[in-house]
Formats: structure tokens, C-alpha cells, sequence
């Protein structure tokens, strides 16, 4: 809608310079029958001689806008339009922390892998097996030599006849001498020393009666040993400690051997004591047999071998890849 001023009513024949001033009115274009170019709110000089404003008059913000024609594209708003709020989605990302980065899967990539990647290797605990076989057999040996070997050999004399003593012959004179057995499986043992010195003094009866008790006693320990040893190789534990089993067989191997060394001294003739070099070197009448000095022997091993492993120690697996073998020290 065109707006003009009021001279068109007062049919004032003035020129437009001339009517400057006055009240727009609004004028349908349709009924002027010529066009109106220009912009909106600007004044424009018709063929007519009147002046045209495009759009709505200044003192009439709520005039209707001229409407959208071929010489006319754009329509003036007559008042402030609020457009409708234009809603933006919003991707969020859950994070654990600020500072991660984002990742993005790639159904297309492949993580290119770490080449000569170092493998660590699996430590396994050694056992030291071979140390623990070694002291079993030691255990074993002590075993059979106390108690089938004889451990003393006592040479004929005017109370006695000659014979030899071992553990068998030690547990037999001491079931007889506890009332278990009859005197007539008795060895020779229990009637020429148990027996014969019953009515001795006091100390030649101690060191009769202990003589067959401390070696049933060593043969015990080294059955325990056995064990031991046994349980070791099954549990595939190290054999490394200091044996106290060991320690007390060798003390009672060597109190067997004094108390031979004893009885030897007691039937010695005119009443001297033999010494130590004739009872080593097997010159007496009472002499150590090969049980007493094998199972000696056994025992001392016992004390040693076990030292020949290590408390805390580890086998290596080594890698299956060679390019990533590396050494490894291992402080226990």
C-alpha cells in the first residue's frame, strides 16, 4: 500500500516540489494504474505529479506493508518479527577425565603391532631335585648299613665267644631286655654284655644299655631323613637347610664309637687302656664295624649336600621368540 499526501483531496494543483508537507494517506496501487519503483520508505514522485512512499508513513509504524509483487520482491514487515528458535543437537561424548582424548573406531584400520616386542619370562621355583635325590640316597645307605652291617665286631675272649652286633642284633637285646621276647632268641650281645654286666657298677651298665638304644636311635633318624627328603622331591621344594638330624646322628654315631672305645678299654689286659690309635686302627679287642663308620660317614654327607642348593632360587623359561632373548641375574 502506497501512502501519498493529502493535496490529491484538495485537488491543489501543485507540483511535488511544492508539497513537501502534509498527512500521508494510504492509496491502493492497484487503482493508480501506473507502477511504483523504489525501496521501501522512500519517497517517490508518480507520473501523476504526486509523491508516493513506499511502505508505511513514519507516524504510522502499524500501516500495512506493501505486498510482494513482480515490481515489488520484498515485502517490508510492518513490526519486529520473532522468528521461531532453531533447536541444535548436541553430541556429547562421556569422558572419564578432561584430558583424554577422543577416539574414533575405525571398522577399516588395524592397529599395526609392536615388532621385537620384549617377552618377559616366567620364573618357575627351582626344587634342586638332583640335591634332594642325592641326600636320599645317603639317608638310604645310612639305613641299611646300621642295620644289617655290623656296626662293632667283639673278639673272643675267656668269658665270651667272638661275634658281631648291628641293629637287628641292638632292637633283639632290647625287647629281651624289656620282658617282650624269651631269652632264647637272644644274641650274643645281650648274654656276654647286657646280662654279664648287670651286677657291674653303675656306669658299665649305662654304657652296656646304651650302646644297642643309640643305634636303634641313629637308624630312626635317618628313616626320618628319608622322609624328608621324600616330601622334598614332591612338593618340589629346595632341600637347603642345616639338617639337625644329620647333626645328632653324627654326635651319636661318634658316642657309639666311645662307648666301644670303652668297652674296648674295660677288657683290655692287666688293666690298661688301649689307645685311640690301636681302636682306630681296629688293634683292640672291641673295634668299630663298617655300619658305624658307613653310617658316620652318611651322616656327615647329610650336613653337606643339602648346602649344595640355594634357598631361594628360580628356573628361567626362556622366550619362544629369539630376536627378544635377553639375560637375567637373580638375587636370592
Amino acid at each position: 500500500m502506497d501512502m501519498k499526501t493529502n493535496s490529491v483531496f484538495n485537488n491543489a494543483p501543485q507540483t511535488p516540489e511544492n508539497n513537501q508537507s502534509g498527512k500521508w494517506i494510504p492509496v491502493d496501487v492497484s487503482t493508480l494504474g501506473f507502477p511504483l519503483h523504489g525501496q521501501p520508505n522512500q519517497i517517490v514522485n508518480g507520473p501523476d505529479g504526486y509523491m508516493y512512499r513506499i511502505g508505511g508513513a513514519p507516524q504510522d509504524p502499524q500501516s500495512v506493508g506493501l505486498p510482494g509483487s513482480a515490481s515489488n520482491a520484498i515485502p517490508t514487515p510492518p513490526t519486529i518479527v520473532q522468528m521461531p528458535p532453531i533447536v541444535q543437537p548436541i553430541a556429547l561424548v562421556p569422558y572419564t577425565s578432561l584430558n583424554q582424548p577422543l577416539l574414533q573406531y575405525d571398522p577399516y584400520s588395524r592397529p599395526q603391532e609392536p615388532r621385537n616386542d620384549i617377552i618377559a619370562p616366567s620364573f618357575e621355583k627351582k626344587p634342586f631335585r638332583s640335591v634332594s635325590f642325592v641326600a636320599l640316597i645317603f639317608a638310604i645307605i645310612g639305613i641299611v648299613a646300621m642295620l644289617l652291617s655290623f656296626v662293632s665286631s667283639f673278639a673272643q675272649n675267656d668269658t665270651r665267644k667272638a661275634f658281631e652286633f648291628g641293629g637287628i642284633d641292638s632292637a633283639k637285646t632290647l625287647l629281651v631286655g624289656l620282658g617282650v621276647i624269651s631269652e632264647d632268641s637272644a644274641p650274643a650281645y645281650y648274654s656276654s654284655v647286657w646280662k654279664a654286666n648287670s651286677d657291674a657298677s653303675t656306669m658299665t651298665k649305662i654304657v652296656s644299655y646304651a650302646l644297642p638304644i643309640l643305634i636303634l636311635v641313629v637308624i630312626v633318624f635317618f628313616v626320618l631323613l628319608l622322609i624328608k627328603y621324600l616330601k622334598r622331591i614332591a612338593e618340589r621344594r629346595t632341600p637347603r637347610s642345616f639338617s639337625v638330624l644329620a647333626l645328632i646322628n653324627v654326635i651319636f654315631c661318634l658316642a657309639i664309637a666311645a662307648i666301644l672305645y670303652i668297652i674296648s678299654n674295660g677288657e683290655a689286659a692287666d688293666g690298661s687302656s688301649n689307645s685311640i690309635v690301636d681302636f682306630v686302627t681296629l688293634k683292640t679287642s672291641v673295634k668299630p664295624g663298617i655300619g658305624l663308620i658307613v653310617g658316620l660317614v652318611a651322616s656327615i654327607a647329610l650336613l653337606i649336600v643339602p648346602l649344595f642348593a640355594k634357598a631361594h632360587a628360580f628356573n628361567i623359561e626362556e622366550p619362544t621368540i629369539t630376536d627378544s632373548l635377553q639375560s637375567y641375574v637373580i638375587n636370592p
